[in-house]
């Protein structure tokens, strides 16, 4: 059996900071972290991973192999502005996503005849992703370089199974 939580999330008092107006974009300023990051999404990832495996060498003249396999993960990427043909920046987004696989594996070996080994078995993989964007005030977002991050009320969603 194998267990797994991991977490990884940015400070919420520092940013990348883009320069007013954006203007790291179109290469008049550098890009800088600096602190006064106001925003209610800290970008980060968050995991909850189980793996249960089972084999026995002896099953019936075979071998058996079993495995269960779920993850629950989070990832929640820095927003960024997205850009125009001028190089400057019309809108202001972050992206979220989430990742839930379920996998499991059933296999029998056996080896009919000297040098020879079948596997055969079955698989199971069930997959849910959903993901969306939220779109941030473009003129307080471009004010403060990308620091200032008010939601702007309007998303987009995507869910696959």
């Amino acid at each position: 059996m194998i267990t797994q939580y991991y977490k990884s999330q940015g400070d919420e008092d520092y940013g990348l900071n883009l320069g007013k107006d954006f203007s790291a974009i179109s290469g008049t300023s550098t890009p800088y972290v600096s602190k006064g990051l106001h925003s209610d999404r800290i970008p980060g990832t968050e995991r909850h991973l189980i793996s249960l495996q089972y084999s026995n060498s002896d099953f019936f003249s075979q071998e058996l192999v079993g495995q269960v396999y779920y993850r629950d993960e989070s990832l929640l990427f820095y927003p960024f502005p997205t850009v125009n043909g001028e190089q400057t920046g019309d809108g202001f987004l972050l992206i979220t996503a989430r990742h839930r696989p379920v996998r499991m594996k059933l296999t029998l070996n056996s080896k009919p005849l000297d040098g020879w080994q079948i596997t055969y078995g079955l698989d199971a993989d069930h997959e849910r992703f959903t993901s969306n964007q939220m779109f941030f005030n473009l003129a307080q977002s471009s004010a403060s370089g990308g620091l200032n991050k008010p939601e702007d009320l309007h998303h987009w969603a995507l869910s696959v199974v």
